[in-house]
């Protein structure tokens, strides 16, 4: 026995304890309980092929049977896979592209989802423009809109007329909802990237009450020209606690998240705010990450690099996954039903689509779902496809021409 061994034994027995809980922590892995126990969630992907790159994504019930359907909207077309045999039909033919984003509300009030639509290109802008400048120009065939809705039938042997709801906004890069003006009717925020009327802009439409088809929804500017350099996607949280609603930003052009606050009233400017600025900053969304009350954002950089949380008030950045490139696609849910939020990522360039797993307190293990089918990913949407108590989300496969179903089986 060497002479450390013989200090060693000699050690009074509550010395010889504590010893050895020295040295059982620093022989501890450096992660949490929970990141010990990661769960490896098992995903069934459904793909379904479409003739048109599919842009973005939404579950509505089309058809009043009480399961929700997939709307995957296309350059020029909207088209529905109604389960249970997923089968595409058109609903709507623009004749003319691009359509880019859409969302799925209860624009007339009737108790059903309907779908917005917003136009990135607006031929009928671009042709009164030529002619106004005394320029030949080919009419467009297609309906003259910018933004517009589509109206929910209830069923799919029956029309699903568009309505329209703006055709002056232009470069419409994202849609969302929020109950704006706090009546309990969620209005619709849309941006607006470029256009003679409205570049580098966000407004909202405030929804009307009343209830049927031919209902008028009222144009409120939040910003002109103030938006950044390419107003992308949106969200929509009470972030400071005020019972108001604002309205988050990811703002590719000059890569910041912001967030635009609500003045005293309607009448009152909205203020804003910089979260962070992030290279090719896209995708937005507000969520409880570390388990307390107040609301902090995740954040996609879809035209840069990573996935990040920001932590409310101070936005202090927390990294969730550093080398993801081009995450076009991001949402947030709590997929393996532990009670905190997770998020879910796709590249739209490295063909790779993940979840990944919050312990709680914001720190994040990253799990493939998709990267052996070279899928495309430019718009996710997280919902309960199936109604079993446990989310799903869709994928928009842009140059893969599809839309994917990845159903959670945990």
């Amino acid at each position: 026995m060497n002479i450390s061994n013989r200090k060693v034994c000699f050690l009074h027995p509550a010395k010889r304890i504590r010893l050895f809980w020295i040295v059982l922590m620093l022989a501890w892995p450096l992660s949490s309980p929970h990141q010990l126990q990661a769960k490896s969630i098992p995903w069934q992907r459904h793909a379904f092929p479409l003739p048109d790159s599919i842009w973005s994504v939404a579950a509505v019930d089309t058809n009043a049977d009480g399961s929700l359907d997939i709307i995957a909207m296309g350059q020029s077309q909207v088209f529905v896979l109604a389960s249970p045999d997923w089968k595409p039909r058109v609903l709507i033919d623009t004749r003319e592209p691009k359509m880019l984003y859409c969302v799925a509300f209860d624009a007339d009030r009737d108790g059903d989802l309907d779908v917005a639509v917003g136009r990135f290109k607006a031929p009928w802008i671009a042709y009164r423009q030529a002619l106004a400048e005394e320029k030949e120009a080919q009419k467009p065939e297609g309906p003259d809109f910018s933004l517009a809705w589509i109206e929910n039938s209830g069923s799919l042997d029956a029309p699903w007329r568009l309505h329209v709801m703006d055709r002056q906004l232009c470069g419409i890069h994202g849609l969302w909802t929020g109950d704006i003006n706090r009546d309990g009717i969620d209005d619709l925020i849309a941006g607006s990237v470029e256009g003679p009327f409205f570049p580098r802009s966000i407004a909202w439409f405030q929804t009307p009450d009343s209830r049927g088809g031919n209902v008028s929804f009222e144009r409120r500017i939040i910003t002109r020209d103030g938006a950044g350099g390419r107003p992308h996607y949106l969200g929509f949280s009470d972030l400071n606690g005020d019972g108001q609603g604002d309205v988050l930003l990811g703002d590719s052009g000059d890569g910041i998240f912001s967030w635009w606050q609500q003045g005293a009233d309607q009448d009152q400017p909205w203020t804003r705010h910089i979260i962070a600025a992030e290279k090719g900053a896209t995708n937005i969304r507000a969520a409880r990450i570390d388990g307390n009350e107040s609301m902090d954002i995740v954040g996609g950089c879809g035209h840069g690099r990573g996935v990040f949380w920001f932590e409310n008030p101070k936005w202090e950045k927390h990294a969730i996954d550093t080398d993801l490139n081009d995450a076009h696609a991001v949402d947030c849910g709590d997929f393996d039903g532990d009670g905190d939020m997770d998020v879910a990522a796709a590249s739209y360039t490295e063909f790779v689509v993940r979840w990944y797993e919050n312990d709680g307190a914001g720190t994040f293990a990253a799990h493939d779902i998709d990267t052996d089918n070279e899928q495309q990913a430019y718009d996710l949407k997280v919902t309960d496809l199936d109604a079993d108590g446990r989310l799903d989300f869709l994928l928009a496969g842009r140059q893969s021409k599809n839309v994917v179903w990845y159903q959670n089986q945990e």
